[in-house]
Formats: structure tokens, C-alpha cells, sequence
């Protein structure tokens, strides 16, 4: 099975917050329950903008290798029907942020769980069938 991640999945992971056992479980476990990982690119930006702000560029840099060597594929697809189904989403579901609709519009693409953070943003959008989608915590 294909897992998409989102930033606050990821932050949630690398800082060692509430869920991230979770996730670390999963990631140890990926070769023999075959899941693979994602991230979009966009989400993997905010990743770093939150480090680059919180500690700093070095450590950003050293968090997005740590990520990598984990196992979590960075995709950095930008063609114009992933731009159109998050723009969908995002017109759609304002509240979402645009580097989540393009999260979505990934696993959405890729038949993949997209596994979030955001549950007040996202439970709607999982009640409605907009794609599959998963809560860290």
C-alpha cells in the first residue's frame, strides 16, 4: 500500500510528539508490510520552513536527509491534472491548506492513504469521500 505523508505527520515523527510511534512502527516494518512512503514536495517545504524557523537551516537540511534515509520518497510532481484536482480541492475546502490539497491530490493520484495531522480540517473532507485518508493522532 502507498502512504502519503503531510508535514504534520512528519513533524510529529522527527520531534517525537504524540503519534510518532506510530509512524516509526510503520516505517520500521514498510519492507515486510510493503507500504511505501511519500511525501509532495510542497508538504516537504513546510517541513523545512518549520525547521529553518524553530532551529535552523543546518537542522532543516539534516531533517529532510533523516527523512530521505528513512525511507519517505519526496515527489516533486507538478503537471496540470495534479494542479487541477488540488485546486478543485482547495476551492472546494477552503479551510485545507494548498501544500495539504496537493498532498491529497497525490495519494488521491497514486490510490495511496494520505496520513495527516489535521483532523478539524480533514474529518470533513474524509466524511465526504474526497480521498482516503488517515489520522496520525
Amino acid at each position: 500500500m502507498n502512504v502519503v505523508l503531510d508535514a504534520g505527520v512528519l513533524i510529529a515523527w522527527l520531534r517525537g510528539e504524540i503519534g510518532h510511534e506510530v509512524l516509526s512502527e510503520r516505517l520500521d516494518s514498510a519492507e515486510t508490510t510493503g507500504e511505501s512512503f511519500f511525501v509532495y514536495a510542497l508538504n516537504l517545504c513546510e517541513v523545512f520552513y518549520e525547521y529553518s524557523r524553530s532551529d535552523d537551516v543546518l537542522t532543516a537540511q539534516a531533517v529532510l536527509s533523516d527523512t530521505a534515509s528513512q525511507g519517505v520518497v519526496r515527489v516533486e510532481l507538478l503537471d496540470a491534472p495534479l494542479c487541477a484536482d488540488a485546486s478543485q480541492i482547495k476551492a472546494a475546502w477552503r479551510r485545507v491548506r494548498l501544500a495539504d490539497c496537493f498532498g491529497l491530490a497525490l495519494a488521491r493520484r497514486m490510490d495511496a492513504v494520505f496520513v495527516t495531522t489535521d483532523r478539524h480540517e480533514m474529518e470533513r473532507l474524509q466524511s465526504a469521500g474526497i480521498g482516503r485518508i488517515d489520522f496520525l493522532r
